[in-house]
């Protein structure tokens, strides 16, 4: 378990700004990832990099986290791994493990952010959030994601816990493949803004960004209440990721019509000038 508290990832939102020189390439400040040395009895016989800085089309910020299923020294390929614990490699017996992570002791209700998906073949990511107390683990919950998607998508995973019980370690994991049986080489995951949500009653508050919505669950219209002095876009996504509508907003409410949104669960995300972020469930 790492001490880090001033990680981004624990204090709001990760947009993988700051990149510390890796055994290979670079990596995320606080993050560790599959960026090795490749050795075999001792002799270094080459390198892996899977995890990149990019800075081609960020979500948030000046760069994102690109993380491609490699080859490892000409041979097999291996998933990109990107985490919040510590990867643990050993070539020589090809085996692998993710351990540990971040001391943390909150309760978040959600976990959020953006991805851009490029397989090759029928490939699979997923991202995965587990949280740990005493070393057991006691919650988690994950998202698999197929299929080419090439525009910045959002995505949410709810996150619960048994009733008494405080987590004292959170870890994350980005797996650009996740059958390590089976990986195609060059599938590519893209990552980024991402954060955990603190949730309550009726508002999920990040930064300064407030978001209230009703009716809920709707029918035919969404009334949408933010800050008096807000102003920004709210877009409304399917349980999948996918943009269903987004409209300006210009004043502290809003009616938007639903009558083009079959029924079904969705996410409504505000994005205020200033670059905060809300979320909050909607039932149609």
């Amino acid at each position: 378990m790492r001490t880090y508290a001033q990680a981004p990832l624990l204090n709001g939102l990760e947009s993988f700004e700051q990149w510390d020189v890796a055994e290979e390439g670079q990596l995320p400040e606080y993050w560790d990832g599959f960026n090795r040395t490749v050795e075999f009895g001792g002799m270094a016989v080459g390198s892996v990099v899977c995890v990149h800085k990019d800075s081609l089309d960020p979500q948030e910020g000046n760069y994102s986290a690109r993380i491609v299923s490699t080859s490892v020294a000409g041979g097999a390929p291996v998933s990109g791994l990107l985490t919040a614990g510590n990867l643990m490699v050993d070539f020589t017996n090809q085996t692998g493990d993710v351990i540990g992570g971040l001391a943390y002791n909150q309760t978040p209700t959600t976990f959020t952010g953006w991805y851009k998906y490029q397989p090759v073949g029928v490939d699979t990511a997923s991202i995965t959030v587990w949280f740990l107390s005493g070393g057991a683990q006691i919650a988690g919950n994950d998202l698999f994601i197929s299929g080419t998607t090439t525009d910045w998508t959002f995505f949410s995973i709810d996150l619960a816990y048994p009733p008494g019980i405080t987590p004292d370690t959170v870890n994350v994991l980005f797996s650009s493949s996740d059958d390590v049986n089976n990986v195609s080489e060059g599938s590519t995951l893209e990552i980024d803004a991402i954060q955990f949500i603190q949730g309550n009653a009726g508002i999920e508050t990040l930064g300064m960004a407030q978001l209230e919505v009703y009716p809920n669950p709707a029918k035919e219209y969404l009334i949408v209440k933010v800050d008096e002095n807000s102003r920004g876009e709210v877009s409304i996504y399917s349980a999948n990721g996918k943009i269903c509508l987004t409209q300006n907003i210009m004043g502290p409410v809003t009616s938007i019509s639903l009558t083009s949104l079959p029924s079904g669960n969705y996410t409504v995300v505000f994005r205020d000038e200033l670059g905060s972020i809300s979320t909050q469930a909607l039932v149609k």
